[in-house]
């Protein structure tokens, strides 16, 4: 597994107001050449995101997953919005190829929090 970067950065919200700052996930690119029956999946791990008026809880960053799989690829892969799991490929009798994971992001910022800026960890992983 690879990533695009390592840096994310989501828009401003005006001060005073509640709303969305939105962003992408850098493309995580994932190449099995294993062979054999096992599938992978990605998942996101996020910490809460810190500034000058204390933290934004991580449970307030949401996303819209995106997985493509390279043509020739045995196996299709699945994004999935809910949880920790960004994209997985199921089991199968024949799995593999190059795959894509990509997401939008929105972290959910509460009204009247502090100006300034925040920052947090967003840790994929493949399994």
């Amino acid at each position: 597994m690879t990533q695009a970067g390592d840096a994310v950065a989501l828009s401003a919200v005006d001060f005073g107001r509640c709303g969305a700052a939105t962003g992408a996930l850098r493309t995580v690119t994932v190449k099995d050449f294993r062979g054999g029956p096992a599938g992978w999946s990605v998942t996101g791990e996020v910490t809460d995101l810190t500034g000058p008026g204390g933290a934004i809880g991580a449970d307030r960053l949401s996303w819209t997953p995106v997985c493509v799989a390279e043509e020739g690829s045995p196996s299709a892969c699945t994004a999935v919005a809910a949880g920790a799991t960004l994209a997985f490929t199921a089991n199968g009798t024949v799995t593999g190829g190059e795959f894509t994971v990509d997401a939008g992001l929105s972290l959910d910022v509460p009204a009247f929090t502090a100006p300034g800026g925040y920052a947090g960890v967003l840790t994929p992983t493949l399994s």
